[in-house]
């Protein structure tokens, strides 16, 4: 999670900068590039947060639960499998295979095409199996068919898992690195920047100008886009 917040944070910064690079080669003037870097980079924050977001869990909430469903009875199990491998779709029982496997094993080219021989003939077999497949396996179930064989293995299941939260305990402790920087970086996302917040940034911007350190600028434009985002917040939630 601390290297998802790194690479955010180096990516608004590199955005901005490039922002005010291109608005001040288009002849805009320091100031007025300032300004424009600064108003796109809110804007596209802004763009970012309304998005539909993608996955609705962590890869280790996701893995989490994966790793429970292992833990339950087979019948069980291979049910909650099914209801995972549903999530695009309907798929038949009987045209579902599940294979609980430890997660450092590895799923061969050998079972699959055993699979396949044994449901041969029919139109479509779902195979669902929470271990790593080799490669081999992935792409000789993409090449079979009669019947075509849909291939799940953990990466999979776990992408489906993240982007639906099936069976995932939001509320289990998550354990990361650098636990003191995570909450002190929310602790600062999540406090409302006040009128000093502008000030500092326009400050570091004048500094900019008078110096061309390249440090004021991008810190200047750092505490302006956090400012802006933070009344952008505000005046949505009233």
């Amino acid at each position: 999670m601390t290297g998802r917040l790194i690479d955010r944070l180096a990516l608004s910064l590199l955005g901005t900068g490039a922002a005010y690079l291109l608005f001040l080669n288009a002849g805009y003037g320091i100031a007025a590039s300032a300004l424009l870097a600064f108003a796109a980079a809110c804007l596209v924050r802004a763009a970012i947060r309304l998005r539909p977001r993608r996955h609705t869990a962590t890869p280790q909430q996701a893995s989490q639960a994966l790793n429970r469903i292992l833990d339950l009875p087979d019948d069980a199990a291979r049910e909650a499998l099914l209801e995972i491998t549903r999530t695009d779709g309907t798929v038949a029982p009987d045209a579902f295979v599940a294979l609980l496997r430890h997660p450092t094993s590895r799923l061969d080219v050998g079972e699959i095409y055993a699979l396949w021989r044994a449901h041969r003939g029919e139109e479509r077999l779902y195979v669902a199996c929470t271990c790593p497949a080799s490669d081999e396996a992935s792409r000789c179930a993409r090449q079979l068919a009669h019947p075509a064989l849909t291939l799940l293995d953990r990466s999979a299941l776990l992408r489906r898992i993240r982007s639906s939260g099936r069976f995932v305990d939001f509320n289990a402790p998550q354990s990361h690195g650098f636990h003191g920087l995570r909450s002190a970086w929310r602790a600062l996302a999540a406090r409302r920047a006040g009128p000093r917040s502008l000030l500092y940034g326009l400050a570091l911007l004048s500094l900019y100008l008078a110096t061309g350190r390249t440090a004021c600028l991008f810190s200047g434009l750092l505490i302006l886009y956090h400012t802006g985002t933070s009344w952008i917040r505000a005046a949505s939630t009233t």
